[in-house]
């Protein structure tokens, strides 16, 4: 018990302080969750299995943009600054400034723009199968955890009934004893059977609660009550014309933090 004490202050990091637990651990033993329903919470909310297909989402991205390489480009560029130019009879200095609009079209670079394009590709493929390895290790613990509460949840009610017996055992014995049937020891030994009984029953209704902590961890929704809500997500969606890009470029908003604009 001792032991058990230190090992709480540590977790709970209280130095100098006594700790002691407070509360029973009665529990009804609810409906078996579906293995399908908890795969696809866990799917939902696993945050790795999220960032995970973000960063796909990007390298679909990073694709688009390597495949632009050889594509016809036009570029607006512009400068301003000041120059101090003296000559011996002149003076020339003062404010400068430069703005012209760029049109460039690649005929050939060497292979460049293919060869970056199957390197973007060979990392969305090898993120894709990250993608596929994760959801397998997920679908594994999620039929170990719902499998262990249900072993869990079985072992209480099987105890439940066993204490159900000891206690009727000792009556029983009690009874025998008045009547002169039973002895002491008789009496003692249910009684002991009862104090094992229970202990049992204890420990398994502490195992059933760590399954239900533990299947909660892996569907992602441990701490949070209540049903999970998912935010929609926001898709990234190039701008439709030059002067949508250059609006965009203007007003520091790129699409992908705007509202969709079915959403408007």
């Amino acid at each position: 018990m001792r032991t058990s004490r230190e090992r709480l202050r540590f977790l709970l990091a209280l130095e100098g302080q006594e700790v002691d637990a407070d509360g029973t651990l009665l529990s009804a033993v609810d409906p078996y969750p579906a293995y399908e329903d908890a795969f696809g919470t866990a799917v939902k909310n696993r945050p790795e299995l999220s960032e995970l297909r973000h960063r796909i989402a990007i390298s679909q991205e990073l694709v688009t943009i390597a495949n632009a390489g050889d594509k016809p480009r036009l570029d607006l560029k512009g400068g301003i600054g000041w120059r101090n130019l003296d000559v011996i009879t002149a003076d020339a200095s003062g404010t400068v400034w430069s703005a012209g609009v760029f049109f460039t079209y690649p005929i050939f670079d060497g292979l460049r723009t293919r060869g970056k394009v199957a390197q973007a590709k060979s990392e969305k493929a090898s993120l894709r199968i990250d993608e596929e390895k994760l959801l397998d290790a997920i679908a594994l613990e999620t039929r170990d955890a719902v499998n262990a509460v249900r072993e869990a949840g079985e072992i209480v009610k099987a105890l439940s009934g066993t204490v159900s017996q000891a206690e009727r055992l000792l009556a029983l014995a009690e009874k025998g004893f008045e009547y002169g049937v039973k002895t002491r020891l008789d009496v003692e030994d249910a009684v002991l059977n009862l104090i094992q009984a229970k202990g049992n029953l204890a420990r398994a209704r502490r195992d059933y609660l760590v399954a239900r902590v533990n299947l909660e961890l892996v569907k992602g929704t441990l701490g949070e009550e209540g049903p999970t809500v998912q935010p929609k997500e926001k898709q990234w969606q190039p701008a439709e014309s030059i002067p949508g890009i250059f609006m965009e470029i203007i007003e520091f908003q790129p699409r992908l933090d705007r509202e969709d604009d079915a959403a408007k």
